[in-house]
């Protein structure tokens, strides 16, 4: 009597197949629980008739047919908290609830009308709500994979970003021939100084600070010259010795982080054919419409690039100018 369903198909692809009972074990049920019949059950062997019957009548013991006698019911005692009487005695309430029972091929129809009615709610409110009402075998199971499949949740659900792998930055072949910079904010100084330029070396991480007053592109080109070309000739010799050296120990380290971090961010998982949506920009930038999808497309992949980076082709086969990042997609089902 347990409902045909392909254990082996992943929940939530396009081959899934929804369970309940089939027309043949609906009838079966049916006309025992109507007077009394029990199936011969002919397929089987003759000496395993009698087991059979005997847990086909076990099983049928939760069913009912409804008040107006066209439909299967389904009814199982739940107990619910002990309540303690005036004597002493514990009384154990019960709670008897009918719920109706579906066959195969109406399972889909009832999922959906219950996750749109409820405004397209996750699985565990929908599957709330089915089971309060109706019966049969794998219906958490069903739910999520229908839930896993509906385009507007798939478009509205709240998305975890994952975190692009590390691209480490080439070390330079020379000192002083490559800098990272970046301006700092702080507290205004009795001068008026109100921001410092900081600049390190890629290759031999010298450090250089210059506090400056605006944060104008004149005012920071002007000190940040008069501060790093300021005995530039000194230090490259001092560390033109240790150069080769240190190049080859960053390009060393690198790689070791690269390995330790790369090891818990998995790399991109799309690939050329698949269907993605893309989250919405205006969502990132908080600038989106009340109401309005975190997600558009669905879209095709057309390019995967080492950089994790994707080009994305429309239905009708027009392609977006810019390649997407992949930690802004996500797969369509």
């Amino acid at each position: 009597m347990t409902a045909d369903k392909n254990k082996k198909t992943p929940i939530g692809s396009q081959e899934y197949e929804y369970g309940s009972y089939s027309t043949e074990e609906y009838e079966r049920i049916f006309a025992f629980k109507r007077d009394g019949t029990v199936p011969t059950f002919e397929e089987l062997e003759e000496s395993k008739h009698k087991g059979k019957r005997s847990t086909f009548k076990h099983k049928c013991a939760n069913f009912y047919i409804s008040p107006d006698g066209t439909s299967l019911m389904y009814c199982k005692m739940n107990k619910t908290e002990s309540k303690r009487m005036a004597n002493g005695k514990v009384e154990q309430l019960e709670e008897k609830k009918m719920r109706w029972v579906f066959q195969k091929g109406e399972v889909e129809r009832i999922i959906r009308s219950v996750h749109e009615g409820i405004g397209h709610l996750m699985i565990n409110n929908t599957y709330d709500h089915i089971k309060d009402h109706f019966y049969w075998d794998g219906i958490q199971d069903d739910v999520c994979a229908f839930i896993s499949a509906c385009i507007k949740c798939q478009k509205n659900r709240p998305f975890k970003n994952q975190p692009a792998v590390l691209r480490p930055i080439p070390p330079p072949n020379n000192a002083l021939s490559q800098w990272g910079m970046d301006l700092v904010t702080l507290p205004e100084t009795d001068e008026g100084y109100h921001y410092l330029i900081v600049a390190v070396d890629h290759l031999t991480k010298w450090p250089e600070a210059q506090p400056i007053k605006r944060k104008t592109t004149a005012n920071a080109e002007e000190d940040r010259l008069q501060a790093f070309l300021d005995g530039v000739e000194e230090h490259y010799k001092q560390l033109q010795n240790n150069r080769l050296n240190a190049h080859t120990k960053i390009k060393i380290e690198q790689s070791k982080q690269k390995t330790a971090y790369n090891t818990k961010h998995a790399p991109c998982p799309f690939k050329k054919g698949d269907k993605v949506l893309l989250q919405n920009s205006q969502q990132l930038l908080h600038l989106a419409k009340q109401f309005e999808t975190r997600f558009t497309g669905p879209y095709f992949i057309n390019r995967v690039t080492q950089a994790n980076t994707c080009y994305l082709m429309r239905n009708d086969t027009t392609a977006l100018k810019k390649p997407v990042s992949a930690a802004h997609l996500k797969l369509f089902i």
